[in-house]
């Protein structure tokens, strides 16, 4: 998992008296009107000029403890392109059911124009306010700053209480759009040890921190008495609390990047975990969560847990199967179930309708058919979990300190003969393999036995062989490709051919070819579609008869390196393991005499990924090999300029060309 989430201690030097920010809310200066581009990142629409977060604790009486989060945010709109930026949404988090919620409350903004060389402000109204519910968890503030134009300047605030001490909220360094300077000013009482960690992707910060002492009043109620029925009693607690102030200067925006998943896990920030509790004459209380009682927790729902045990629903199917192997009545279970059962789109871990309820609906959510098909393994007497992940680029699971909210689906797995297969049934894919938004990371097996951490993408591989035979004749230059996909890139190329139909998908494989006539196309594919097979032909007229340039490589491979940018700060992911295999045979016509591009063999760091290219003639038969290999799936950017280089070479090999000259 470490290598998404980035945990890294903060080890900038310890200073002592805090650094006063740049600016206040509300006073806007010429230079910040007449700016007209961001002086770190030129190419930027928009910047963020500054943003401010206050977090202070304060006592309510039969409440407890909860903490204010005062947060001030200004912004720079450079182009109308950039206008976006003006349209702001806060999530708080309000169940709709419990008396602790989250309130946001003194939402405040201004639009900043300079006309005709003086400063012109607009005020942000109540009519400009929504408030969305978004589940039964969450609502949505959203709101627009109005007057926007080229050149505004824009500003917010708002402050929001919450009850959930257990987690403050992360504050973002980095967002889509480049940030001068970001504050963070945190005050926490001696009572609560908070873990803090800078995650995602990395840059200096700097830190403050001082102690004071501050008191906290609270009010509590005494036994009435006849002299007074409502007795008050008032007391003060002392704490040592400590300040601590973090600060990130001149971030550029978190880029768009070739195979960049998880983008909500990208961005620099801190994040805050409860560790322990001890008030005045209390014992310490560990307050940090543990996937071992995530496990317990989820194993006791009666949506969870519980339905596992409502797999009679599939007992009529399981005794036509009886007597079959395991692996035999696993898969028929399995497409038995895909059969009766659609899915609705709808993502989640829990189910309130597993078993005959789905069965009977014929359509259901991921967590009501995976968990259903769970079921219906234990009741065949298959040893099956549930696995929770969270899918791909809804982010990544934190290793260590578990939220229920981080997981988004289930999936199930089986257990034959130490042998352990992942299944979506909610997928079109077959037994055994999970469909692409489900390669991500590691998810979590909720078991009896204890749960346990399971590799996602560790079986998952793409292999395409690709085979040209490549002629010359009638002033023409003739070949005919033979396309072999197998494992995932059959089943991509396949459900790509489904969705789209015959036409459309040649029409698209075509433009690959637009300098070729492209013809006789035909596609095959296995009743599991791990094996899909294309066939077509392209030839185009010859420029010079007299000297020929043939490309060989020109399909199923490398051919244009991805990886653009000299650096790159978020990681690379590859959903599979890779592996492209092009052999061109080329028939050297008579009275013609052949230049052979040279050999290369490119190989990444510690295995990870090797290309190797070839090229020999017998006879009047030439032969190109070109094989590439990817191995490893994540790369850190610390390895992305050996990446880089690797896909730069594989590609300038397979676009290198063989000279055929015409000899007298």
């Amino acid at each position: 998992m470490k290598k998404y989430i980035v945990i890294l201690a903060i080890c900038v030097p310890l200073l002592i008296y805090a650094q006063k920010r740049p600016f206040k809310y509300g006073k806007i200066s010429q230079d910040e009107l007449k700016m007209e581009s961001c002086e770190f990142y030129p190419e930027a629409e928009s910047m963020i000029l500054g943003k401010f977060a206050d977090i202070n604790f304060q006592y309510v009486n039969d409440k407890g403890f909860q903490y204010k989060y005062d947060v001030t945010v200004r912004k720079k709109i450079f182009k109308v392109a950039g206008k976006e930026v003006a349209n702001i949404s806060i999530r708080i988090y309000e169940p709709a059911v419990g008396s602790s919620k989250e309130e946001l409350t003194q939402v405040k903004g201004f639009t900043y124009n300079l006309v005709d060389g003086k400063e012109v402000k607009t005020k942000l109204t109540n009519d400009e306010e929504y408030k969305t519910r978004l589940n039964d968890y969450w609502v949505e503030v959203s709101f627009a700053l109005p007057d926007v134009r080229e050149g505004s300047v824009i500003e917010y605030s708002y402050s929001k209480k919450s009850d959930f001490i257990s987690n403050l909220d992360t504050w973002y360094f980095q967002e889509d759009i480049p940030v001068a300077y970001s504050d963070i000013h945190l005050v926490l009482p001696e009572y609560y040890y908070y873990q803090i960690n800078q995650v995602g992707n990395y840059f200096p910060l700097e830190r403050f921190e001082e102690n004071f002492e501050e008191k906290f009043t609270i009010t509590s109620r005494g036994l009435p008495t006849g002299d007074n029925p409502n007795p008050k009693y008032t007391s003060t607690l002392t704490s040592i609390s400590k300040k601590l102030q973090y600060i990130g200067k001149n971030i550029p925006p978190v880029i768009e990047e070739p195979f960049m998943n998880n983008k909500p896990n990208l961005p620099a920030r801190l994040e805050f975990q409860l560790m322990t509790i001890q008030y005045p004459n209390s014992t310490l209380k560990h307050m940090a969560g543990s996937y071992d009682k995530l496990n317990a927790t989820l194993l006791d729902r009666e949506s969870f847990g519980k339905s596992l045990r409502k797999g009679n629903y599939a007992k009529e199917k399981i005794e036509e199967l009886a007597g079959s192997p395991q692996l035999v009545q696993a898969q028929k279970l399995y497409y038995w179930l895909k059969k009766n059962v659609s899915w609705n789109e709808l993502y989640s871990i829990s189910s309130d309708n597993v078993g005959r309820k789905t069965l009977s609906d014929k359509e259901g959510s991921v967590s009501d058919i995976n968990l259903s098909l769970v079921a219906a393994y234990r009741e065949a007497g298959i040893q099956s979990n549930p696995i929770i992940l969270s899918t791909r680029g809804h982010g990544i699971v934190h290793p260590a300190y578990p939220n229920y909210q981080d997981f988004n689906y289930v999936i199930a797995s089986v257990t034959i003969d130490d042998q352990l297969y992942l299944c979506d049934a909610a997928s079109d894919m077959p037994f055994g393999v999970l469909p692409y938004r489900c390669l991500n990371g590691n998810g979590w097996m909720v078991s009896e036995a204890g749960g346990q951490w399971v590799n996602l993408k560790e079986n998952a591989s793409t292999t395409s062989s690709v085979n040209c035979d490549m002629s010359v004749a009638e002033d023409k230059i003739h070949t005919k490709v033979n396309v072999e996909h197998r494992d995932y890139s059959s089943m991509n190329t396949f459900s790509k051919y489904k969705r789209v139909g015959e036409e459309e998908y040649t029409s698209d494989l075509a433009k690959s070819f637009d300098e070729w006539e492209f013809s006789n196309f035909t596609l095959n594919t296995s009743k599991f579609i791990d094996t899909t097979t294309l066939e077509f032909e392209i030839s185009r007229e010859l420029d010079d008869p007299g000297i020929i340039y043939l490309q060989p490589i020109t399909y199923g491979t490398i051919l244009e390196n991805p990886f653009v940018r000299e650096e790159r700060i978020s990681p690379v992911d590859f959903p599979y393991k890779n592996r492209n295999v092009v052999i061109a045979k080329i028939e050297v016509p008579e009275n013609y005499v052949a230049e052979l591009p040279q050999t290369a063999i490119v190989k990444l760091p510690e295995g990870a990924g090797r290309f190797t290219y070839s090229a020999s003639q017998l006879g009047s038969t030439i032969t190109i090999l070109s094989n590439f290999e990817l191995s490893k799936q994540d790369f850190s950017p610390d390895e992305y300029v050996y990446l880089r280089q690797f896909y730069q070479m594989a590609a300038d090999k397979n676009n290198e060309v063989v000279v055929l000259k015409k000899v007298q």
